[in-house]
Order: structure tokens, then sequence, then C-alpha cells
């Protein structure tokens, strides 16, 4: 069987049509093509893949979600990316820049962006505290 060059960037990845759940710890890049169920701990990226499902928490550098991909849960992270066709809803988003490209879906996503936000490292391997609700100042919701 021929290896997938695409994986070797990750430090994990789930394949379309596999499940997984549960707590991880990934120490660099981790792609989720199939469905995850859990909290994901990254201090790089942790992307959501056209045919990814991810419900749960995930804390990261920056979290990619691609044309197809879908979240739900919490988002904390320094960079969030919701491409076309991308889905986050039901997410409560806490990020220091946040884009949302056009066609993408954050049907009742709540978000508090400020540049300021810094995730820090304990953020990896602690559980954090989730992100405030949307009704303190500087929150809005899509």
């Amino acid at each position: 069987m021929a290896r997938d060059p695409s994986r070797d960037a990750h430090s994990g990845y789930v394949g379309s049509g596999s499940r997984l759940s549960g707590r991880l710890n990934a120490p660099g890049p981790f792609n989720v093509n199939g469905e995850f169920v859990g909290e994901i701990h990254s201090e790089d990226e942790v992307s959501v893949g056209n045919s990814g499902n991810f419900d749960g928490r995930i804390y990261a550098q920056r979290v990619v979600v691609e044309g197809g991909g879908r979240v739900s849960g919490e988002i904390a992270a320094q960079d969030v990316i919701v491409h076309s066709g991308g889905s986050i809803a039901g997410v409560a988003v806490q990020a220091a820049n946040l884009t949302l490209e056009a066609k993408s879906d954050a049907d009742g996503a709540h978000f508090r962006v400020h540049r300021d936000y810094k995730r820090s490292p304990s953020q990896a391997s602690a559980n954090p505290a989730p992100p405030p609700p949307a009704s303190e100042p500087g929150s809005a919701s899509a």
C-alpha cells in the first residue's frame, strides 16, 4: 500500500470513515478527516478536513475547518479559520484572529475575539476554563 504523504506533516490523523473518541494531546499538527468526539490539545494546528466531523473541545495554536468539515463544541486558539463550505455550528470560539470565508457556516456560534488573546501553554495539557458566555462585553454571535 502506498504511503499517503499528506499524513507525514501531521503528528496524528483520523482518516475518513474512522471514529475516535476521548482526550488527545498532540505534540504537533493533527488532522480530523473522520469523526472525533472529545477533546484535542495541540501546541500546533488542528485541522478538520472536508470529510471531518468534530464534536467537543479544541485547544490549539490554530484551528482550520476545511470546506465540508464540521465542528461543534468549543474552540480556543490564536487563529481560527473556517473555509468556504466549512461549518462551526453551536460553537463557542475564543481567539485572537478569526476568519470566516464567504459561504462558511457559523450557525449558533458565539465568538469572543480579542487581539491580545494569548492561549497559555498550560492550556495544552490542563482543562482550561471554557470561553466566557457571549453576553460579556466584546462578545458577538452569528
